[in-house]
């Protein structure tokens, strides 16, 4: 009853639950202490308000317990349970269900935690059948490894979770069988705002199934169905939701789908009703210029570019047709701060498509054009209008485009207007010794700089000037040389840097 916020997150750190476990105190006592508190709260003087509890679990994949003085260790590299973590894990339903039923849950993320087959089939019924997860407006299980088995008990207990506004189920292993079970009941969820499918094996079939579950949502402003093997179809099926949420949508994810042209084109048709889209991820959906110009096309009809932040194109064969079309949509676009373009084939002709109106982009942040072919000439009319337009720039990324020596020299000026960079990846650019001295005064600029990728440039010296010049770059945390060959010069930045900061040499 100390408790003041309405709300109180639970979140268990991975360096408090390896400890608990080298003091011989597993999660099954955690949890049951938890769930012996008093979980009221003041509400306008109401002190026996059920408290409203967010609870995400981080992580459960724990290392066995080691002799060693204790030591932070990183969840993305998850290790064997031990035996003592895997029964403590076994009691994880149960003891959850006791945690939360004198609360009101109202959010449960299981953080991308891989939670086993086995725990999924207990832990999902028995915490979405409990009382208080009728509050439930957040659910994440991304990563769950249950699959068809996560799917098929959420679409039990959906349509009493009323007031649900997300759900994540993205990389739960759900096919088109996963995908229509789900949407036999995922359409009660009337309070639908977010729902992220993505990196999921659902097909056309299975979007198809979700797609008409979805439209009796109110307003959808978030779809993300990323990397799930759809293609033209499934864009057939998708209109309906899209047009029906044409005036919320603000998100749409769609990377990593074989949308082809004929998808783009029929993606086109909506996206051209869209009001308030901010976010577009088309990145890696083979769309060739084909695709790409009906899509801008569509952009261009809309009157979402001038509120449009996000637009992600990279990987889809991108030359400069296509950009000579995208161009003018994207002078539309005053509030964009994020543009990658990332291996595209847009050579010279390309990138002078886009730096004719890269003026009227005045807000733009990221810029990732890397693997586009730009060479000295496409380097020298970027940099002219970086520097000239885009001092707020903080991630530049240009790698493995053939910048040379000369290129080196443009670039250098750019990089000497924009001083609040944070990001700067220029590996594989032929580069060489004199390039990079051209660059090096430039770089003592940038003093937010946390990331600089300078690898396999050719470089031979001018490591100990890098490292003067580095010495105003308080912020940096991985410096990035690998693939050079400074020789004794190696010995100078790793006594400057290898206390403060990441050092691939």
């Amino acid at each position: 009853d100390t408790v003041p916020p309405e709300v109180l997150a639970l979140v268990i750190p991975p360096e408090r639950l390896l400890l608990l476990f080298r003091v011989s105190k597993g999660l099954r006592q955690v949890l049951e202490a938890l769930s012996n508190q008093n979980c009221t709260g003041h509400k306008k003087g109401d002190s026996s308000t059920p408290l409203a509890i967010s609870l995400t679990l981080r992580p459960l994949r724990l290392r066995p317990p080691s002799p060693s003085a204790l030591q932070p260790f990183s969840p993305s590299s998850p290790q064997p349970l031990s035996p003592s973590a895997a029964q403590d894990l076994s009691v994880l339903p149960s003891a959850l269900v006791a945690l939360v039923s004198k609360a009101r849950l109202v959010s449960f993320s299981s953080n991308r935690n891989k939670l086993p087959k086995e725990i999924v089939g207990t832990l999902i019924p028995q915490l979405l059948s409990s009382p208080s997860a009728s509050a439930l407006r957040s659910l994440d299980l991304s990563q769950c490894m249950g699959g068809q088995t996560c799917a098929s008990l959420l679409s039990r207990h959906l349509p009493a979770l009323t007031s649900l506004t997300m759900i994540s189920l993205d990389s739960c292993f759900i096919t088109a069988k996963g995908a229509t079970a789900l949407a036999q009941t995922i359409g009660f969820c009337t309070a639908l705002i977010q729902i992220n499918l993505g990196n999921n094996d659902m097909k056309d079939s299975g979007v198809d199934a979700i797609s008409g579950a979805l439209g009796r949502s109110v307003g959808l402003s978030c779809l993300q169905l990323r990397e799930n093997g759809m293609q033209a179809d499934g864009i057939l099926a998708l209109k309906a939701v899209i047009l029906r949420h044409r005036r919320t949508l603000a998100v749409l994810d769609l990377f990593g789908n074989p949308l082809n042209s004929e998808g783009a084109m029929l993606l086109a048709s909506c996206l051209s009703q869209c009001y308030s889209l901010q976010t577009l991820n088309l990145g890696y959906c083979h769309m060739q210029d084909r695709g790409l110009i009906s899509i801008a096309a569509g952009l261009k009809e809309t009157s979402c570019l001038c509120i449009l932040r996000i637009l992600c194109l990279r990987e889809n064969g991108i030359r400069s047709e296509g950009m000579s079309f995208l161009a003018p949509a994207l002078g539309q676009c005053a509030a964009l701060t994020s543009l990658d373009l990332f291996r595209n084939s847009l050579g010279l002709d390309g990138v002078e498509h886009l730096c004719s109106v890269m003026a009227k982009c005045t807000r733009l942040m990221k810029l990732n054009l890397g693997y586009n072919g730009l060479g000295a000439e496409g380097t020298k009319a970027l940099a002219e209008s970086l520097a000239g337009f885009h001092p707020q720039l903080t991630e530049l990324q240009l790698q493995n485009n053939g910048i040379g020596e000369d290129g080196a020299k443009w670039l250098a000026m750019a990089v000497a207007h924009c001083t609040r960079i944070g990001l700067l990846d220029l590996g594989c650019n032929g580069l060489r010794c004199s390039g990079f001295m051209e660059l090096t005064p430039a770089l003592g600029r940038c003093c937010e700089l946390k990331t600089l990728d300078l690898g396999n440039n050719s470089i031979k010296t001018g490591a100990s000037t890098l490292a003067e010049a580095l010495k105003n770059c308080t912020s940096l945390l991985h410096l990035r040389l690998k693939g050079n060959h400074l020789g004794n010069e190696e010995g100078k930045l790793q006594e400057q840097f290898s206390a403060t900061c990441t050092l691939y040499l």
